[in-house]
């Protein structure tokens, strides 16, 4: 990332304000099986991707930090991204469906892959109606249990 940070406060000393908010609002760091510095690295990147993202449909950015800030289960409507060609997105050296990725930035960062999701009955862009758009708002999303695990 930025080599000459000097310390974890000067890391996103040049990321733009929608960036570090978005950072703020991703899950806590001990909740994912990766170290401090790459796991805030993924954050940033994957802030900034979403960002990237979202920025073509105005509001857009702001609805997805209102729906992050008050857990909005229910009533939360679809945020949505432009389905890719190969319908994934690059974070860093990591290529995954955007749901799945930001699903794991802003509320599970211990998920594994995308098979671990399952879409709410009422979320109209869900990745797996390969529609145009994707819907990445993560409580829009339910972590699904495998079969034969008791956790």
């Amino acid at each position: 990332m930025l080599a000459y940070a000097k310390n974890k406060t000067d890391k996103f000393m040049f990321a733009s304000t929608g960036v570090k908010r978005l950072v703020k609002l991703a899950a806590p760091q001990e909740a994912a099986n990766q170290t401090g510095d790459s796991y805030a690295d993924w954050q940033y990147k994957c802030a900034k991707s979403v960002i990237r993202k979202l920025r073509q449909v105005p509001g857009a950015v702001r609805e997805l930090e209102r729906i992050l800030e008050r857990a909005d289960v229910d009533e939360s409507k679809c945020v949505c991204v432009l389905r890719s060609l190969d319908g994934r997105v690059q974070v860093g050296d990591e290529k995954g469906p955007p749901h799945f990725m930001y699903c794991r930035l802003f509320r599970w960062p211990h998920l594994k892959s995308y098979h671990q999701l399952k879409a709410s009955d009422t979320c109209e862009y869900a990745y797996n109606l390969k529609r145009d758009e994707i819907c990445i708002n993560p409580y829009h999303y339910t972590i699904v249990k495998e079969p034969g695990r008791n956790k």
